[in-house]
């Protein structure tokens, strides 16, 4: 099966085996391969014939792929990432099985749940970040800045822009049909995205 997507600067090319995992994509002058294994997890991925695979464990779980390394807790949850710049990220998890506390090199950042199970609330070295939602991530304050930014969603609930209170664009992304960051113009820190 082929599929193909315009943007407004270039086109994207897809095909696909019977299972529905994306064989090829082109776009860019940029060729990528996929192959899978039984069980339709990537296995290797080739970007203009550079090859980057990927390790699983038993469980399924993903132990590495070409940029990261993941470690799972005995609740098979994420538990530790590495990055290959040595970057790391450490999770803990609450009763309920919600992050509640996730390290950053070293900064811990600490997570409030509302009772949907979202982020209501963010708290990083004495920094709090409230976050207001309705179906969709909505606004955010923090203090101790007094500042306040507006979240703007396209039709699937992703980020697409953030404004300032005087309606300034301070962040702008854009994505491709499968969740990747095309475009991404940032003026504020800013960890939601991609809603998948």
């Amino acid at each position: 099966m082929e599929c193909l997507r315009q943007y407004p600067t270039y086109t994207e090319q897809f095909t696909y085996d019977q299972s529905g995992n994306r064989l090829t994509r082109t776009a860019k002058d940029i060729e990528e391969q996929y192959i899978y294994d039984v069980n339709n997890r990537l296995t290797r991925r080739t970007v203009n014939g550079q090859e980057e695979s990927c390790l699983y464990d038993k469980a399924g779980n993903l132990l590495q792929d070409a940029n990261n390394a993941y470690e799972y807790d005995d609740f098979r949850r994420t538990s530790k990432v590495t990055t290959k710049a040595g970057m790391t990220q450490i999770n803990r998890y609450d009763a309920e099985g919600l992050r509640h506390e996730m390290e950053e090199n070293g900064k811990l950042v600490q997570f409030i749940f509302n009772e949907n199970r979202e982020v209501i609330t963010e708290e990083t070295e004495g920094n709090i970040t409230r976050l207001i939602r309705t179906s969709d991530l909505w606004a955010r304050g923090s203090e101790p800045e007094k500042t306040w930014y507006h979240y703007a969603s396209d039709e699937q609930g992703s980020i697409v822009f953030i404004t300032d209170a005087e309606g300034n664009v301070k962040n702008r992304y854009t994505y491709d049909a499968f969740g990747n960051t095309i475009e991404s113009e940032e003026q504020i820190p800013n960890r939601y995205q991609y809603t998948g």
